[in-house]
């Protein structure tokens, strides 16, 4: 199956739409997401194979948080009081 779409995206949420969460068997290069899945009450995070693309997470007070960058991490309790 292939997509050829403007935005990666759009491919992405198409293949997650037919496939679920083993659709990241079937993307190549580089990725990172976050996808949440209201009707299944499921988040989906996944990064390609080879780290290419960065992604950090963190689970504090309940609340996970994720970012392309570590600094973006650096203090994410003030966040979680909100």
């Amino acid at each position: 199956m292939t997509f050829r779409t403007e935005f990666d995206n759009r491919g992405t949420l198409r293949l997650y739409e037919r496939f679920g969460a083993d659709c990241v068997h079937r993307l190549r290069g580089m990725f990172a997401f976050a996808l949440w899945d209201a009707n299944r009450g499921e988040l989906l995070v996944a990064r390609d194979r080879v780290g290419k693309k960065p992604l950090f997470y963190t689970l504090e007070n309940g609340c996970f948080y994720f970012a392309s960058t570590l600094n973006a991490l650096h203090d994410t309790t003030q966040h979680a009081d909100a």
